[in-house]
């Protein structure tokens, strides 16, 4: 229930906020003069560091898609398709219209100046609105997440219950996680600092598991190359941009977040084997009770 109440919400505010977008575009556009320009110069550390950035913003995609047990892989797989596609495009061309202004200075004192009290409501019900979506979008998202991994016995098998037809203690838990990790950071470094740091690692952590899908694809079509020549290509090509975005763009970000990646991933890692370990001793355990 929880799922159809938030699709419905999503649907009609993100149509707003995305007719909203586009106006802007066009009135940035216009007060330009419509000057149309080439936004690509050249490949240099700071570009892919906005690649990593870019990829929050159409990433619906990669919420929606733990979604298994609330949607149909169609509905997911078509959802996955446009929302890159046309989210690229819609982001693309409001950032374009911003440079066709020249402009390099605060967005919201711009919008603010220009539109006055009427821009002022407006960017409090976008920002409002984005903060809602986001949040219920990776709250949902994460806890389907961590009820699979529960059923996999990645984690307790507590966060794999449901309760009214829905993973209670997994949404819980990821909630209490998300509104604690977004206040702390708050606290500490302000609401810009912690928008910047969770963007920054998000972006990182999006393309390393981007990169661990398009290697599965790469070892599944490649024992049945023939039959899958295209798969395998489209496998290789992203992985290899994936690969390349991540490792370039690395410099541009401070060393705390790179240090703060690897450790995640080797601790991930360690958890994995010393859980794969316990699971083997209890094994033997309970074939020496039998024997």
């Amino acid at each position: 229930m929880g799922v159809r109440v938030s699709a419905k919400y999503a649907m009609v505010m993100s149509t707003i906020e995305m007719i909203t977008i586009v106006a802007l575009a066009i009135t940035f556009l216009k007060n330009s003069g419509w000057h149309f320009y080439n936004p690509i110069t050249g490949i240099s550390p700071a570009l892919l560091e906005a690649v990593v950035f870019g990829l929050g913003i159409p990433t619906g995609y990669g919420s929606i898609a733990p979604l298994g047990y609330d949607a149909s892989s169609k509905s997911i797989a078509k959802v996955a398709i446009t929302v890159v596609f046309y989210g690229g495009l819609l982001a693309a061309f409001f950032f374009y219209a911003l440079g066709a202004l020249g402009f390099t200075g605060n967005l919201v004192t711009y919008l603010l100046t220009h539109f006055g009290l009427l821009g002022g409501i407006a960017i409090g019900l976008i920002a409002l609105n984005d903060g809602t979506l986001g949040g219920m979008a990776y709250i949902l998202a994460n806890s389907r997440t961590l009820k699979a991994m529960s059923e996999d016995s990645v984690f307790p098998k507590l966060f794999a219950k449901d309760r009214n037809g829905s993973p209670f203690y997994a949404e819980l838990a990821i909630s209490t996680i998300f509104v604690s990790v977004v206040v702390t950071l708050t606290a500490f470094i302000g609401l810009f600092g912690a928008f910047t740091v969770l963007g920054g690692l998000a972006g990182i952590f999006n393309l390393f598991i981007h990169t661990s899908a398009d290697l599965s694809l790469i070892n599944i079509t490649a024992r049945k190359f023939k039959k899958h020549v295209k798969e395998l290509t489209l496998g290789v090509i992203a992985t290899a941009v994936s690969l390349f975005v991540l490792i370039y763009s690395f410099p541009s970000f401070p060393s705390s977040w790179t240090d703060f990646f690897l450790i995640w991933i080797i601790a991930g890692f360690l958890f994995l084997e010393v859980k794969e370990i316990a699971n083997d001793w209890m094994q033997k355990d309970e074939e020496e009770k039998k024997e």
